[in-house]
């Protein structure tokens, strides 16, 4: 199972998502209820890939992928469509509060009626992933630039550079100093594993540790101690 993104409401209950091919119908949603011992298939109205997710509270929440956010009102129990476009491929997406959010595709997207509609936010380069850790504060890298927001995505301000194959971002709890990447290292021709990124400085500087694992392409923090990674596997950090 080709895993793209992952989330946790709390230390038990989270989600997955996935596939990576439009022509072959692979769209999945995963649910734990036991913090990630095991998992089920939630039944969804789309087989399109699905690429991110994201719950403002304990009932709604979103999720991104090929033409498509689904949206939830129940906690994840039922997904409906919730917004169709062929050309844009979610990539990532997020919310600060019940009506305003943001997700990354060919461009920076924002909407202000709860992903109803979307409309290009252009804040001058490609944005890869994204994380807002309040209402205010959020940070973006991209085209191998770190930034950052303080006024709820109105501007952006470059504050690091990685030249890393980086695919997603998660700053753990609500500190905007501790945060962590996940990707991917190449060796030769066929050298390969997955990376997890560590900043302890906000975002300005990363320390790379290599893992055994294959590509890992998102990585969330419920919390400071406990965390999961998610590529072709599904693998879980915890500090206790």
């Amino acid at each position: 199972q080709n895993l793209n993104e992952i989330y946790f409401l709390n230390k038990d209950k989270g989600f997955a998502v996935g596939g990576g091919n439009p022509a072959k119908d692979d769209g999945v949603i995963l649910k734990t209820i036991d913090g990630g011992n095991n998992w089920d298939t939630v039944s969804i109205a789309t087989n399109n890939p699905l690429e991110s997710i994201y719950f403002y509270n304990e009932n709604i929440g979103w999720v991104g992928g090929f033409g498509c956010v689904l949206k939830t009102m129940d906690g994840g129990n039922t997904w409906t469509v919730h917004y169709t476009q062929p050309f844009y491929y979610i990539y990532s997406i997020g919310f600060i509060d019940s009506l305003t959010g943001f997700a990354t595709s060919t461009e920076f997207l924002k909407t202000t009626d709860g992903g109803v509609t979307w409309t290009e936010n252009n804040i001058g380069q490609p944005i890869a992933d994204f994380q807002f850790i309040n209402e205010s504060v959020g940070f973006a890298f991209g085209g191998g630039d770190i930034l950052k927001t303080i006024n709820s995505g109105k501007t952006w301000k470059k504050i690091g550079e990685y030249n890393y194959n980086l695919y997603s971002i998660n700053f753990a709890g609500p500190s905007d100093d501790i945060g962590f990447g996940v990707g991917q290292w190449f060796q030769g021709d066929w050298g390969t594993g997955g990376t997890l990124f560590k900043t302890v400085d906000g975002g300005k500087n990363w320390e790379e540790i290599r893992l055994s694992s294959g590509r890992l392409s998102d990585v969330y923090f419920p919390n400071s101690s406990v965390g999961y990674a998610v590529g072709f596997n599904i693998l879980k950090y915890d500090a206790n």
